[in-house]
């Protein structure tokens, strides 16, 4: 039997303009999350007063994200949601600083250069780290901030990284740092 209750729904942000011709919305995120092709999506002024609908794509790109809706194919429809709420269930709610969400993906520069596969996320009392492993280089962290994460596509499993040039050859592999001593 199925509630009739409806889910409790959690802000994640506000659309603040179309982006391109397809209908694609640009929508300044609360808090970053990943939010899958096919997961149930409500658009309003708040979280009563809100329309489901469904995501056909979800990219993060730091605070940003770009929302393709079902149904929504022109820049005409995307302009009336303009400074709507977007809600989420909660059991939809899904942060990218959990380990095991980012695992497994691959990680690019700008120019499409694959560097290394995501191993996992060290917290840190600034920021997270993405730890990633290099094919013939061991590992090395990613500051997992705007500036270093340009973008991060579910849909393809990618993050895409935005380096300081000299980055990559700075870094050591792990193996040669000192480990921590326990006391």
């Amino acid at each position: 039997m199925h509630s009739l209750e409806p889910p409790q729904l959690r802000w994640i942000g506000t659309i603040v303009r179309p982006h391109g011709l397809d209908g694609s919305l640009h929508v300044e995120l609360a808090q970053s999350v990943f939010l899958a092709e096919g997961t149930p999506v409500w658009i309003g002024f708040s979280a009563r007063f809100c329309n489901r609908s469904q995501i056909e794509s979800f990219t993060l790109s730091g605070s940003r994200a770009i929302l393709r809706l079902a149904g929504i194919t022109t820049r005409q429809q995307a302009e009336t949601l303009r400074e709507h709420g977007v809600f989420i269930a909660d059991s939809s709610v899904q942060i990218p600083r959990r380990s095991s969400e980012l695992v497994g993906w691959t990680a690019v520069l700008s120019d499409g250069t694959a560097v290394g596969t995501v191993v996992g996320i060290e917290e840190n009392p600034a920021h997270p780290l993405l730890c990633i492993a290099r094919p013939q280089s061991g590992e090395f962290r990613v500051p997992f901030v705007d500036v270093f994460v340009q973008h991060v596509e579910s849909s393809t499993r990618t993050i895409v990284l935005s380096l300081p040039e000299g980055f990559l050859e700075a870094q050591l592999p792990t193996t040669t740092l000192p480990r921590k001593r326990k006391r």
